[in-house]
């Protein structure tokens, strides 16, 4: 469909990302989440969610996923100072696989 990526790689832990310029603090909450499903078989993925800067810091949530969509989300609390932005991550973890993704979110709270 129009509003979907397939995303796929002949090699484990091939990844896309996007980064967020945001002025992070602690005790900040943030969530990324991501609607995915495998094209065929069963495929592992991880969604990530990091704060960057002059550390890094990041929440994570991997799961294997089948042919049916199921939600993933990757909470994220910032805990240290120096962190600039955000990064919305997903990656592969199944070579020779590819994974439908749609309905990416980010949210936070301060």
């Amino acid at each position: 469909g129009a509003n979907m990526l397939e995303f796929g790689s002949s090699r484990s832990g091939a990844s896309f990302y996007q980064d967020v310029n945001a002025d992070l603090v602690p005790n900040q909450s943030y969530t990324f989440s991501v609607w995915a499903r495998a094209r065929e078989g069963k495929a592992g993925v991880c969604v990530v969610l990091s704060g960057l800067g002059s550390a890094r810091e990041y929440g994570q949530t991997c799961v294997t996923v089948g042919q049916g969509w199921v939600k993933i989300a990757a909470p994220f609390d910032v805990g240290i100072t120096g962190l600039d932005r955000l990064r919305a991550q997903v990656i592969l973890e199944s070579a020779g696989q590819h994974l439908d993704i749609a309905g990416a979110s980010l949210g936070g709270t301060r």
